[in-house]
């Protein structure tokens, strides 16, 4: 019933698990009711034995504890009161949970305002879960079969199965790739190397967190939509500027490790990390003769250093130092980006791919559909013909304008290359 190892590491450096909630947001104009969405959260916590999981900060683990219908009712809120779409979001990823009582599963379904691109009579949905119970993919899963619950289908292909991946069978995993250790542990590859340039900011405290998202129609002339998501993502680092201009700036991939590991469709984190590494000064040059120069930069390496195995040296990195080091020593030696507090330079950059097949049964419109992580960084993925770019910062690190110039330049470039974006 273990968290992730790099949730397991960083619970070790700030003695409680990490606060990172995968949120999903979703408006609509005919939401399900609160009571049906409970109900089928109740098959579901029944069905998936990681939703039966709390935080025991005793142990410094996550241990089997039984809810039962005050927890479900607990874990859907459902305001009466109108508000603004922004003021709806800044609320749902500011709310605190009790993760030692409520499930690391929760559901807001709050009535919006009628404003500048909210209709009268819509409302958001937001779904959230615990990055230590499951990853990207997983809440993936968890759409599917809720909204096949929701609609009153009580079996499927879509029923989750148990969770498969441990320390033991991803070491096992990365035993059979022994020969290529020595090049993929290099520090150039391994997360915690204090390398690569951090971004500029504005402070060093992390305040709330803050979402802006672009919407980039795509059609079967656009160019793939990996190299939109990081091309665009390049150009808004670049027109930020790094704290240190002469250094590349370091990106964090997650990987899913599914399909390596033989796992299928489980609540679970089985993720790791690439790093990346992206000169920025020598890109500026090719970008100013090919601006898709800079889409295609992050893709091409993240290929190379997936056939060359880069993820398992972070589970190697991460499980080692999590089993090994004891929490004395992480927190003496930890980097202050690594603290919850901080969340300094760390940049996360996910890409889901497309994720319609996941929303096919679902019983009413959705209209728009977003996702943030608390950490900085950027998500991605395709919806109804669209590429979805979600991009995630603190107030406090970064003020709301920087965060907007900063999606400015990402519209801007995706405007040069073709692809005028919407501002959600």
């Amino acid at each position: 019933m273990r968290a992730n190892f790099v949730d397991r590491m960083l619970a070790q450096v700030d003695g409680t698990v990490a606060p990172i909630w995968i949120t999903q947001l979703i408006t609509t104009d005919a939401p399900p009711s609160a009571d049906a969405l409970r109900a089928a959260l109740t098959v579901l916590a029944g069905e998936v034995e990681r939703l039966q999981l709390g935080w025991s900060a005793e142990r410094a683990d996550w241990q089997p504890m039984k809810r039962g219908w005050r927890a479900i009712h607990h874990a859907v809120c459902s305001p009466s009161t109108l508000v603004d779409h922004a003021a709806a979001v800044a609320e749902v990823l500011a709310r605190p949970i009790d993760l030692s009582r409520d499930l690391p599963l929760r559901i807001t379904i709050q009535p919006l305002l009628a404003g500048p691109g909210t209709p009268a009579g819509h409302t958001l949905i937001a779904i959230q879960l615990h990055h230590a119970i499951g990853d990207a993919r997983s809440l993936m899963y968890v759409n599917q079969r809720l909204w096949q619950l929701v609609g009153g289908v009580r079996t499927g292909a879509s029923c989750l199965g148990p969770a498969r991946l441990s320390d033991g069978q991803a070491l096992r995993a990365l035993a059979r790739r022994w020969p290529a250790l020595p090049a993929i542990t290099q520090a150039r590859h391994r997360v915690l190397a204090r390398r690569g340039a951090a971004l500029r900011r504005s402070g060093d405290e992390v305040g709330a967190p803050m979402l802006r998202s672009l919407r980039v129609p795509l059609d079967v002339t656009a160019p793939r939509a990996a190299q939109l998501f990081f091309g665009a993502l390049l150009a808004g680092i670049a027109a930020h500027g790094l704290q240190d201009g002469s250094a590349p700036v370091r990106f964090r991939v997650p990987v899913d490790l599914r399909r390596e590991l033989g796992i299928g469709r489980t609540l679970e984190n089985a993720c790791s990390a690439v790093p990346i590494e992206v000169p920025l000064d020598a890109l500026a040059n090719a970008a100013a003769h090919d601006p898709m120069a800079l889409g295609r930069y992050v893709p091409d390496q993240l290929a190379a250093l997936l056939r060359a195995g880069v993820h398992w040296a972070t589970l190697l990195e991460c499980v080692t130092v999590a089993r090994l080091a004891s929490a004395e020593t992480l927190r003496r030696h930890t980097r202050p980006e690594l603290l919850a507090r901080r969340r300094g330079s760390t940049m996360v950059t996910t890409y889901a791919g497309s994720v319609d097949r996941y929303f096919a049964e679902v019983p009413f419109p959705i209209r728009t559909m977003r996702t943030h992580t608390p950490t900085w960084g950027a998500n991605a993925f395709g919806f109804g013909g669209a590429l979805v770019i979600n991009v995630g910062a603190f107030d406090r690190l970064w003020r709301p304008d920087e965060i907007d110039g900063f999606v400015a330049a990402m519209q801007a470039w995706l405007t040069v290359v073709g692809r005028p974006a919407e501002v959600l």
